[in-house]
């Protein structure tokens, strides 16, 4: 919401006083939607955090490495790049593969990739 271009110097004390107090009420429901927000947010944050650790339960890294699903052979027709076809590849023959631990930190590295 913009604030209107008012010359405060032509206002008599009366108009100034109900100014002030109407922008110190919409302040205090600002702050009053702000926090709700922020408890909003937290409790979004903690259940992300529990499904990160629910699914670190449930995913076992044995089974990636024992069954390779052949990815290089299903995109062999597409067009990808050297790169990627390589890192494919590496991961297939269990090559440069990164063992997460934390969810959340996995969370964290994406978004520094991502640039968020």
């Amino acid at each position: 919401m913009a604030s209107k271009n008012i010359d405060y110097s032509t206002l008599n004390r009366r108009q100034l006083f109900h100014l002030l107090n109407s922008t110190e009420k919409k302040m205090i429901e600002a702050e009053l939607i702000y926090k709700k927000a922020e408890k909003n947010l937290n409790k979004i944050k903690t259940e992300q955090y529990l499904i990160g650790q629910a699914l670190l339960g449930k995913f076992d890294e044995t089974q990636a490495v024992k069954e390779p699903c052949n990815l290089c052979e299903q995109i062999k027709d597409k067009d990808y790049s050297q790169e990627t076809i390589q890192a494919l590849q590496d991961a297939e023959n269990g090559e440069n593969l990164e063992t997460i631990t934390d969810f959340n930190s996995y969370i964290d590295e994406r978004k520094k990739s991502l640039g968020l």
